[in-house]
């Protein structure tokens, strides 16, 4: 029928032990920030059709190369962010935000995303169509060989 099912897998990681259900012709696994077993970005997809999969690492081939200067920028942003997330940062930032009359909720969400609602599709096509630099891999590969408990 042309249908495909895809399984969104993101916070079902364990190594390598699950590769998502039977049924599924594409599981999807995450590793941004706010999962698991984190690597603050990336994801790995495990297609069932060796045809289908053939094509995804085609086009995967084309995309350009996340640069180590990127994930390096991503990982400082989210070490500094766990940094002010401490009692006494918060509670000076809370207090700022406060003070300006700004709503901390979509304040931290807007500081934690990469993409920002409104931006247009292109932007977000950019983020997500490249190959990881060889930090983020090294990140990733960590996750296959140790998954957390």
């Amino acid at each position: 029928t042309g249908l495909m099912l895809w399984e969104d897998c993101a916070e079902a990681f364990d190594g390598l032990r699950y590769t998502g259900h039977p049924l599924a012709d594409v599981a999807l696994f995450s590793f941004g920030p706010i999962k698991f077993s984190t690597a603050l970005q990336g994801g790995v997809l495990c297609v069932r059709d060796p045809g289908l999969a053939a094509r995804l690492r085609a086009a995967h081939e084309r995309w350009p190369a996340q640069t180590r200067r990127s994930y390096f920028l991503r990982a400082l942003r989210f070490f500094v962010l766990v940094c002010l997330q401490r009692p006494r940062p918060l509670s000076a930032i809370m207090f700022l935000l406060r003070m300006l009359n700004i709503d901390h909720q979509p304040f931290f969400v807007w500081l934690v995303r990469s993409y920002h609602r409104g931006a247009g599709l292109a932007p977000l096509l950019k983020l997500l169509c490249r190959k990881p630099s060889g930090a983020l891999l090294s990140v990733m590969l960590s996750r296959f060989e140790e998954p957390r408990p």
